[in-house]
Parts: structure tokens; C-alpha cells; sequence
């Protein structure tokens, strides 16, 4: 290339020579402008075969006169800005690094996913973290909102036969702002708009614990769970456990959601206790009723043995009285 180069230039005459590098930044109808190592725009004399962007080589002798001078950039036309400031971009961002999600929304079923969130909300990216996930095909999900890709999540996992009825569903969000209330609000109105009929739980997250969960290569959200939940392997608990694990030991989800209804878990404690006390309730007032029935038989014939005993007596007085009259008739 640097010999090509050379040949459009006349002037590389001679071993030793010096020559300048630079970049072809506009073709003017006689000239052209590069840009040199030294960041300074010059003239050279416009050959034929160059085009925008092209690397060359040249000598002093195909400067065109006075003395190369810096060009100021004010003095650059818009476009000429613009090709420059996409070069610069070009030499300072390296190539392949990615760029950091707004946010990071884990979703876990069996299968698990990763969905990488931008600040309008929108879904960039659809990472699998399992197998299963592996398996279906949710790359379609990418540019849609937030609520619009969880409703054809759940299809894809309908039309794959994992039931959502027998399957809650655990979420956990990282944020690049943790104090952005709102947005979190946001997520979590999405999640419940597009799980009316499911039940799931939400745990939010640090970035610190979405990079430690990357390491250890589990979901956000199975993570929070082995950090609340000591020596439990979250790998081969359904989701439907780790909810009722968290009952179990008092723990409590940043929201919890069923049926259409967001659940307090206090709120839940105490109906569940409240059931428990009626079934009691109800258990005691049979056997009370029970009780109530066998005291009160006795009672009824003791009753009735003292009414036999009390009409025996009277005829006995009946049968006295006659007698009397008896004894007096005799008497006359």
C-alpha cells in the first residue's frame, strides 16, 4: 500500500527521503485536504484515485503553496465536522466494548432470561441463562417495550408448553441509577399489567450483586434468594418453593403479586392466620355443640324420672285420702 501510495506522489525520488502520513479528509476540484500525524490540515495536489478516508503518503514538494498552515476547525464546513468527528470516535471507543443497559431485568420460569432495559424502557438485548432458555427463540423480543416483550414472553412459553398457571413467575431489576424511583415504579406497573392472571414476586438488586450472579452464572434474582435463603440450591427449587420458602422464614419480596392483586405479606400472614383461626373457630364450636348435646339427654330424662316420681306420689296421696273416706264411712 505504501508503495502505491508513493507513485501517486511524485517526489519520492531517492532513499532517505521524508515523507508526511495523513488522512484524505475532502477533494476540493484541485486539491485535497489532509489531515497530518501532527493533527494539522493541509493541501496537497489532488491525484486521480483518492477517495475520503484514505491513508497516503506525500512529500513536501506536493504541498500546494504558501507553507502549510493549520486550517481552523470553524473555518471546516458541517460536513467536514461531522467526517471528523466520526473519525475520532472511531480511534478513541474501541471496537466490541459494550455498552452498559439502563437497567438489567432478570425473569425466571425454568427457563431463565436476562433482559437488558435502555432509559425509554425498551428491551436491547435478550440474554438466555439456561439451557431451557437456550432452547426458545426470543431474539424477536428485542426493541419492543418493556410490557409488550413480557406478553410475548409468556406465549413463547405457552406455545412451549411451560404452564403459567402452575408456574410463578420471580423478577429482579438492576439499575444503573439506583435512586430512580420512578423508573423502578415503572417496571413494576409493567410486570403487573402483564401478569394479570400470574402470580410472581419481585426483588430489586445492586449492580454489584447482577455482576456477582454473571460470575456464578444465575439469574439476579436466584441470587438475592441464596444470599436471604443460606444452603438452599436454588437451581433445583421451582420458583413456586423459593415464594413459599420465603413465607416459611418470614422473609419478605419487594412486591408480591397474584391474581391480579398486590399482596402485602404481612397482609397475607395475618389472612392466613385469620383462616386458620376460623377453621378452629369452627372446629370448637362442633365440639361444643357436641358437648352441649350430651349434658343436655341426661338432663331431659332425669327430668322425666323425676315427673314418674312426682305421679306416683300424687296417686299414692289419691289412694291415702280414699282410705280416709273409707275409715269414716265405717265409722257412721
Amino acid at each position: 500500500m505504501i508503495k502505491n501510495m508513493a507513485h501517486c506522489y511524485s517526489g519520492l525520488k531517492g532513499v532517505g527521503q521524508m515523507y508526511d502520513k495523513g488522512i484524505v479528509f475532502e477533494l476540493l476540484e484541485k486539491v485535497a485536504i489532509v489531515l497530518t500525524q501532527d493533527q494539522q490540515f493541509v493541501k496537497v495536489k489532488k491525484k486521480e484515485g483518492l477517495e475520503v478516508g484514505q491513508t497516503i503518503f506525500f512529500l513536501p514538494e506536493d504541498v500546494v503553496k504558501p507553507t502549510p498552515k493549520v486550517i481552523p476547525f470553524y473555518k471546516k464546513t458541517a460536513p467536514t465536522l461531522a467526517l471528523i468527528a466520526a473519525c475520532l470516535l472511531i480511534f478513541i471507543i474501541p471496537f466490541g466494548k459494550p455498552v452498559t443497559p439502563y437497567a438489567t431485568l432478570s425473569v425466571d420460569v425454568n427457563p431463565s432470561f436476562e433482559l437488558e432495559l435502555d432509559e425509554a424502557m425498551a428491551i436491547r438485548k435478550v440474554n438466555a441463562l439456561n439451557k431451557s432458555a437456550q432452547a426458545l427463540n426470543v431474539q424477536a423480543l428485542e426493541g419492543l417495550p418493556l410490557q409488550e416483550g413480557l406478553e410475548q414472553l409468556k406465549q413463547i412459553l405457552i406455545e412451549n408448553n411451560i404452564s403459567l398457571e402452575s408456574n410463578a413467575m420471580l423478577f429482579s431489576l438492576a439499575l444503573s441509577n439506583q435512586d430512580d424511583l420512578d423508573y423502578e415504579n415503572q417496571v413494576k406497573e409493567s410486570l403487573k399489567q402483564a401478569n394479570q392472571t400470574e402470580e410472581f414476586a419481585y426483588l430489586k438488586i445492586t449492580e454489584e450483586e447482577l455482576e456477582l450472579a454473571h460470575q456464578q452464572s444465575v439469574s439476579g434474582a436466584k441470587l438475592k434468594v441464596k444470599e436471604l435463603l443460606q444452603d438452599i440450591d436454588v437451581d433445583d427449587i421451582s420458583v413456586n418453593e423459593i415464594i413459599q420458602l420465603f413465607k416459611d422464614n418470614k422473609l419478605h419480596f419487594d412486591l408480591l403479586f397474584k391474581d391480579g392483586i398486590e399482596l402485602d405479606d404481612d397482609l397475607e400472614d395475618t389472612l392466613e392466620d385469620l383462616f386458620e383461626n376460623d377453621d378452629d373457630d369452627d372446629d370448637d364450636d362442633h365440639d361444643n355443640n357436641y358437648n352441649d348435646n350430651q349434658s343436655v339427654t341426661p338432663g331431659l330424662n332425669s327430668n322425666s324420672d323425676d315427673d314418674d316420681d312426682y305421679n306416683h306420689d300424687d296417686n299414692h296421696d289419691d289412694d291415702d285420702e280414699d282410705l280416709d273416706e273409707d275409715d269414716d264411712g265405717d265409722d257412721d
